[in-house]
């Protein structure tokens, strides 16, 4: 079995199946903060370089996303190992292979070789270069439907918000060539 990945310690804290609807009648949505709370509780006392309060944040839009009504394993991170697997590549192994075939595929989605196979990260094309998604949505025939870039800053504030507009624009300026990009941001409770 392999190593457990950074992810893996927050999935205790997802919830089970069916969600809570998050759509108000009047057509607004209520975030779950109480999950993001939850999570990054999970992450405190971790090194920032270690990635996991970044993780925790992606988990938790990765959820929030699911709650919204996108499919859940569309979004990735997934909930489950791998957690970046390409919905047409699910779709074959679901709808294109025997049960028996099936079952021995999916057996090995968790082993260290295909975790080295498997991509850890989603990267998608740019109109100039690979971009690291942190949350994404995309499929082979579609491309990028979903992509959230999110940011942490947990030292250093005036030393690294100008980092952080700059990244920001940069992600936006190269994904915007490629079509229409909606920019937006969350903001905690």
């Amino acid at each position: 079995m392999a190593q457990p990945q950074k992810l893996d310690r927050f999935d205790a804290f997802i919830p089970g199946e069916p969600f809570v609807n998050p759509w108000r009648r009047d057509g607004s949505y209520a975030p779950d903060f109480e999950l993001l709370s939850l999570l990054l509780r999970e992450a405190v006392g971790t090194e920032q370089s270690s990635g996991i309060v970044a993780g925790a944040t992606d988990v938790w839009a990765a959820e929030e996303l699911r709650r919204a009504g996108f499919d859940a394993d569309d979004v990735w991170p997934r909930r489950q190992s791998p957690r970046i697997l390409p919905r047409d590549v699910r779709e074959f192994v679901e709808r294109g292979l025997t049960r028996s075939l099936r079952s021995q595929v999916e057996g090995r989605y968790n082993t260290q070789g295909a975790r080295r196979a498997l991509p850890a990260e989603a990267r998608v094309m740019g109109s100039a270069y690979l971009k690291q998604g942190d949350v994404v949505i995309a499929s082979w025939a579609a491309g990028v439907e979903v992509l959230i870039s999110t940011k942490t800053m947990l030292s250093s504030y005036a030393k690294n918000l100008r980092n952080r507009f700059e990244e920001g624009y940069g992600d936006a300026k190269n994904l915007s060539l490629r079509g229409n990009v909606g920019i937006g941001v969350v903001e905690g409770p």
